[in-house]
């Protein structure tokens, strides 16, 4: 059923490849700052800030995941008018491609040769931003999600 290179060196070279592709796209997932203080005296440090301008940023760098000036502290014994779940994180992209080949040596025996790239653009997608107000890095990525390009060869006998 081959139409091009049916026999010879041609066939043995280009026929019976196999490229796979898993892609993987997702939005980012939603979280809330909060104080890391009882502002309001309720016994938890999970309380809220005040939100006084837009938190979201147009481009967002690791060192700057949202505007943090766009909260501020609530006063005593209240608390702050930041939503719930009103920020995202990176959305995740991830594209494995693999690329097969498979060989018959003789009848029965059969050689088969991969090539398989894990996140093959190499794309980072960063973690959760500091989130606790009171914290020096609030507003700041320092991890990431995803794992670096990995390239794996491999060669199988069947029989």
């Amino acid at each position: 059923g081959r139409r091009w290179a049916a026999d010879g060196a041609a066939a043995r070279i280009l026929g019976n490849w196999q490229f796979n592709a898993i892609v993987l796209i997702r939005s980012g997932q939603p979280y809330t700052p909060t104080m890391g203080l009882d502002v309001a005296n309720i016994g938890t440090h999970s309380t809220r800030p005040n939100l006084v301008g837009n938190a979201v940023m147009a481009n967002p760098v690791p060192e700057a995941w949202f505007n943090k000036s766009a909260y501020a502290s609530p006063t005593v014994y209240n608390f702050g008018t930041a939503g719930r779940d009103q920020l995202r994180t990176d959305g995740y992209q991830n594209f494995d491609l693999s690329l097969f080949r498979q060989d018959n040596l003789t009848e029965r025996v059969k050689l088969q040769l991969r090539v398989e790239l894990f996140n093959a653009f190499n794309q980072p997608t960063f973690g959760t931003p500091q989130t606790n107000f009171t914290n020096s890095r609030f507003g700041q990525v320092s991890s990431t999600v995803s794992t670096a390009r990995q390239i794996q060869l491999g060669m199988k006998v069947l029989f």
